[in-house]
């Protein structure tokens, strides 16, 4: 089933339970008066009603207790589905040329199998570590990841000018953010995340060094298991958001979100964010597969 957005917003009338995660209630569209024929020629509406069967997708499109979304970027497509959960129901929802691709949601293995086209199925990974990190921790330490990812790239092309520690100053300029294939302006840019105060910098460094996860010196670099990721993960080509919204009483609703940054069919690196701290973790795809298919559950 196929439906334009003003089709949906004239539906909203017929549909008259809506749970506040609903796509019902966040439409920006113009009727044009069109939408009753258009939906009676599409077999929506018949005698002034939903049909049969479109009613039991249509309900838990209204009133979902759990929606999942995940995208997919990458330089080839970007790739944006929804699922919605409403008790044992689920319907997938996607983008079709303009109009929203409704439809039942009954096959996980294909779901995941769709995925893995772009996300790969291999249990191997280039280097295996998981830390929690406050913000500016995290800022900090993808910033020094990109300082040592350009220094490989760099030494590709022959320059090996720059040194292995990276030094205070510029690792002011790297949490600037202006490097547009960094990872610190990717999560900056999708999550606005403030760039940390020179005594908030020297807090997380501090804090990096007895995580094991930088040596601090004059400057500051990455210890085994991280240099190992950074040296590997030079060009990121996936980007992977996951989000997960649930109703758990009226006018409450429980949210959680993951980000994910792949390279070639070994390195993920997965951010897990929580109220105050982020899980930093590596993965497999395999791995991330899983998480998609938990994602698709919506349990």
């Amino acid at each position: 089933m196929n439906l334009k957005l003003n089709e949906l917003l004239f539906l909203k009338q017929y549909l008259a339970e809506n749970t506040p995660i609903s796509i019902l209630n966040n439409l920006s569209a113009t009727l044009n008066g069109t939408e009753l024929l258009s939906l009676m020629e599409k077999g929506v509406i018949e005698d002034n009603e939903v049909s049969e069967n479109a009613r039991k997708p249509l309900e838990v499109l209204a009133s979902p207790t759990v929606c999942s979304r995940i995208v997919l970027k990458n330089p080839y497509c970007a790739i944006e589905k929804y699922i919605y959960r409403k008790n044992d129901s689920r319907i997938l929802v996607e983008n079709e040329e303009g109009e929203m691709a409704i439809t039942v949601f009954d096959d996980d293995d294909l779901f995941v199998k769709n995925w893995e086209q772009w996300v790969g199925g291999s249990w191997v990974k280039t280097s295996d570590f998981s830390v929690n990190l406050n913000f500016s921790e995290l800022l900090v330490f993808l910033a020094i990841v990109d300082y040592s990812r350009f220094n490989v790239l760099r030494a590709y092309l022959g320059d090996t000018s720059n040194k292995e520690m990276i030094s205070p100053k510029v690792l002011e300029q790297e949490l600037g953010g202006d490097r547009i294939n960094g990872l610190v302006h990717a999560l900056k840019k999708n999550y606005g995340i403030e760039t940390p105060s020179p005594d908030q910098i020297k807090i997380a460094i501090e804090s990096l060094g007895k995580k094991g996860i930088v040596e601090v010196g004059e400057g500051y670099k990455l210890l085994p298991a991280y240099k190992s990721f950074a040296d590997n993960f030079l060009m990121p080509d996936n980007v992977l958001m996951m989000e997960a919204v649930q109703v758990i009483g009226p006018n409450e609703i429980q949210a959680a979100n993951s980000l994910a940054f792949g390279y070639g069919l070994f390195n993920w690196m997965v951010l897990s964010f929580e109220k105050d701290s982020v899980d930093v973790f590596t993965t497999t795809s395999a791995e991330l597969l899983s998480v998609i298919r938990d994602h698709g559950s919506c349990e």
